[in-house]
């Protein structure tokens, strides 16, 4: 078998090694059909094995997850002190409450 860079499993290939485990085929048969190493399979197996046996379906939620939780979390910046006064530059509702000029009446209440 040629060595080939690490490649995760195929929801099709999860699908055929599935299939192929409830038949009771061995990991070597199975791992031929597929061209994939036995100890691949192997670990795939014993990793996602649940009450009912191998599934599939939750193989690859699974391995969704992972991915997922693999991303790098983005990086903060560093904030300055004029950021934490006026985040939003030109908004009145951010900006500071004016005084009224001289002789300005206001609303009254009514």
């Amino acid at each position: 078998m040629p060595r080939r860079s690490y490649q995760q499993l195929q929801p099709e290939e999860r699908v055929t090694l599935a299939g192929l485990s409830l038949q009771n085929k061995s990991l070597r048969d199975i791992a031929q059909v597929l061209g994939r190493s036995a100890s691949t399979l192997s670990r795939e197996l014993r990793r996602k094995v649940g009450p009912q046996g191998y599934a599939a379906d939750g193989a690859q939620a699974q391995a969704a997850q992972r991915r997922i939780d693999q991303l790098p979390w983005p990086k903060l910046h560093p904030l300055k002190s004029s950021d934490l006064q006026n985040p939003f530059p030109g908004n009145s509702l951010w900006a500071r409450p004016r005084r009224p000029a001289a002789g300005h009446v206001g609303l009254s209440s009514g």
